[in-house]
């Protein structure tokens, strides 16, 4: 997967990623149970332009709260936009469905929509929802990006026009701020009167990654911890801190593996999933170091990962998506030293093409994996959510 594909599938889950062999087998006392399944209706029931030809569900994001498993659903037409996006709620233990609802807001200009939905964050009392619009590379640019607030009963309660087409979306300073898959900056919202400070309808974005004539790059992930703001640069193979107050870059950086994805926070630890290199590097907040940059996400390092797309867990234990073998793994820091502990299979049988593995989240005792499944040629594959328990 190059990186070109990589920003297309991040922000419209529509790359085509070739089926690889699956990771060595890995022994040990630890083992995943796959203990419920939710698959989600797809065609008229979402809403679609076309009704003739549906659309199919593709959860791209989940979020805990309020007691229940938020999904946030595509709903494409393969490499396209099939309609608005909608948001599911599921309840967690059994993945029970409660309710699907698209996200639109009723607005005097007629109705406000969310197209190709790629982000949800969870606040104490709402919940955030990034809309990536369309997609384009450079020099091609789009401007329909925007921001929704919506309570936990799906209800879409204001809508703000920001960014190109954003991807990722975190809390810093007062703010919403949103890494951006086309301009290679950052946009913020002012929370309270909900209104694009940076990046309004996808102008004045805060540069952050490097850009030219023969280099795309764009932010992957945008990250709070510990009141330090952080942002991956895919293409840069770089963490980059921000100041939270104007997204301005402070210092730079630090290097990671190849292609960082995504960035997850635990125990004064940032983990930084590298899709191109199929590895996690870990970042110390404390010494601001890269204690060990490429811990290999395969068994005791001969064995890389291979597209991974989604991580979670806690300080013992990650739980990480290699979204082109179709697998699940676990990583765990006994003794210290990352190793993995643990795989899962998602795919319906082990020669079956992969089905995408991407979101992961984590309530404590199980974890919640998203699985598009889009159908790309002649595979017609379900979109479903998994649960996980890990057993020892």
């Amino acid at each position: 997967m190059n990186r070109s594909d990589v920003l297309a599938r991040t922000l419209a889950l529509a790359a085509l990623v070739a089926c690889s062999p699956d990771p060595s087998p890995i022994s040990g006392e630890t083992t995943l149970l796959l203990t419920h399944r939710h698959r989600f209706e797809e065609g008229a029931v979402l809403s679609p332009d076309d009704a003739a030809r549906g659309g199919e569900a593709g959860p791209a994001a989940l979020a805990l709260a309020d007691g229940k498993l938020f999904v946030l659903l595509q709903n494409l037409d393969r490499y396209s936009p099939a309609g608005p996006s909608h948001l599911a709620a599921l309840e967690p233990t059994t993945l029970r469905p409660l309710w699907v609802k698209p996200l639109v807001l009723e607005a005097e200009t007629g109705l406000l929509t969310c197209r190709n939905a790629t982000a949800l964050l969870a606040t104490a009392e709402r919940l955030l929802v990034v809309c990536a619009g369309r997609v384009a590379l450079p020099p091609d640019a789009t401007t329909d990006g925007a921001l929704l607030e919506a309570d936990f009963e799906g209800n879409v309660l204001r809508r703000v026009a920001v960014g190109r087409s954003p991807g990722s979306v975190t809390l810093a300073g007062g703010f919403a701020w949103m890494g951006d898959g086309e301009g290679g900056g950052v946009s913020r919202v002012d929370l309270a009167a909900f209104k694009a400070i940076s990046g309004a309808n996808g102008e004045g974005l805060v540069r952050v990654c490097e850009q030219s004539s023969t280099k795309a790059g764009f932010v992957s992930a945008v990250l709070q911890a510990e009141g330090r703001l952080f942002a991956a640069c895919f293409n840069d193979d770089r963490l980059m801190e921000l100041d939270p107050a104007t997204g301005e870059r402070v210092g730079a950086g630090w290097p990671t593996g190849a292609g960082p994805l995504l960035i997850h926070a635990v125990d004064g630890k940032l983990f930084v999933l590298d899709d191109l290199g199929g590895t996690v590097s870990i970042f110390d907040l404390a010494t601001n170091r890269m204690e060990r940059a490429a811990a290999y996400l395969g068994r005791e390092g001969t064995q890389g990962g291979n597209d991974p797309q989604g991580i979670a867990g806690s300080g013992a234990e990650l739980g990480i998506t290699n979204s082109a073998y179709g697998t699940f793994v676990l990583l765990s820091f006994e003794g210290g030293e990352p190793r993995l502990s643990a795989a899962l299979d998602l795919k319906p049988t082990p020669t079956s093409p992969t089905n995408f593995p991407t979101a992961v989240a984590h309530d404590g005792t199980a974890y919640f994996v998203a699985i598009p499944g889009l159908e790309f040629d002649t595979r017609n594959i379900p979109s479903e959510v998994v649960r996980i328990e890990v057993r020892r």
